[in-house]
């Protein structure tokens, strides 16, 4: 116990910017403290003072999540919250706070109200965002609710609000009879293509059956200017409405076409993963593998990211998964440790040559 307190409050270490999702050791720490030391009377204090004084915001959530979670029946806990929801200098601790205060003290008379001005007058749409889907989740009766969260989903200036109210109006208030309607609209007009992604998600999981739902869908696969908007729409056929004639077209030309080399990679991977039996498949995965420009010479894959982000990536692994004892996929697998021009991917295809060969000879000794 005593060394993993120290380490919640010296250990210096902090992930670099680009992973900072990571946890902190301190967060660990932390962690660990909560779980198996919670009924030991130092821990309630040392997480209140990390959700204070620790220098990393995301230290600072675990710690107000902690205390919610564990000491909600603590006296000085409520407005502990209250005060984290309106002091803390980030957003997402803000942001913590506040789902907190709804998850474990909806029934407080002042959480209800508080949540409301939170919606309104945060200037960190985290927090508003957060705020918003509070409501929706437990406050859904309330007459109040549904007329803010339209509200913020049409005229929020923060395009994550706006996105966390769409998706709340479908997921709580999809019967309502102006929900189809706004939801459609979103998806078509918000400036912001997160929020017309989060529209296109929505009308797939609530409305496919609307009649109007998979002609949109084809239009904005083709049409929307942002590649996310795209790549959502493009994995709502897939997913929804690939015993639609048109959908495996749509899916082969976005694979080929489309500018956004991410979109591009979705339409390999959707195409794989439904249709591998069809026997054109192969065909296209293959030519992609060989000729598609993503990624770049001199663009590099670290370490942590252990999922595909290329095109010419998704393609080769695609084949190894699908295909791996047709007669070309060793061919290909040589020729792309060869000649691809991507250092990285070259010595990708020779990891997976390694790995066939590897298996075959494990087969064939069996």
């Amino acid at each position: 116990m005593p060394l993993v307190r120290e380490r919640v409050v010296n250990d210096n270490y902090n992930p670099p910017e680009e992973q900072s999702w990571k946890e902190t050791v301190r967060q660990t720490a932390l962690d660990v403290i909560v779980e198996h030391y919670r009924e030991d009377a130092q821990t309630l204090s040392l997480v209140r003072e990390r959700a204070v004084q620790d220098g990393n915001a995301n230290v600072r959530s675990a710690a107000v999540s902690a205390l919610a979670e564990h000491y909600h029946a603590d006296a000085q806990t409520l407005p502990f919250l209250r005060e984290r929801t309106m002091q803390d200098s980030d957003g997402n601790v803000r942001s913590a706070a506040v789902s907190a205060l709804a998850e474990y003290y909806r029934e407080d008379a002042q959480t209800f109200p508080f949540l409301l001005e939170c919606t309104m007058q945060d200037g960190d749409g985290s927090v508003r965002s957060a705020a918003v889907s509070a409501l929706a989740e437990y406050y859904r009766e309330d007459a109040k609710t549904l007329s803010l969260v339209r509200e913020r989903a049409m005229q929020d200036s923060d395009g994550n609000v706006r996105s966390a109210a769409v998706s709340a109006l479908a997921e709580y208030y999809h019967e309502d009879t102006k929900t189809l309607s706004l939801v459609r609209e979103r998806a078509m007009q918000d400036s912001d293509g997160n929020v017309r992604s989060a529209a296109v998600s929505a009308l797939a999981e609530y409305y496919r059956e609307d009649a109007q739902t998979l002609p949109l869908m084809q239009k904005l696969v083709v049409q929307d200017g942002d590649g996310r908007v795209r790549r959502s729409a493009l994995w709502v056929l897939a997913d929804s409405y690939r015993g639609d004639a048109q959908t495996l077209p749509f899916l082969r030309e976005r694979a080929i076409q489309d500018t956004d080399a991410d979109v591009r990679r979705a339409a390999v991977l959707a195409l794989v993963e439904h249709y591998h039996e069809d026997p054109q498949i192969l065909h296209l995965v293959r030519e992609r593998a060989f000729h598609d420009e993503s990624p770049k010479t001199e663009e590099i894959k670290k370490e942590w990211e252990t999922w595909d982000i290329y095109v010419r990536e998704a393609a080769i692994n695609a084949i190894v998964k699908y295909w791996p004892n047709h007669p070309d996929t060793l061919p290909l697998l040589r020729d792309r440790a060869e000649n691809d021009p991507t250092p990285w991917l070259r010595e990708r295809a020779e990891k997976l040559i390694e790995e066939i060969e590897g298996k075959k000879e494990k087969d064939e000794g069996v």
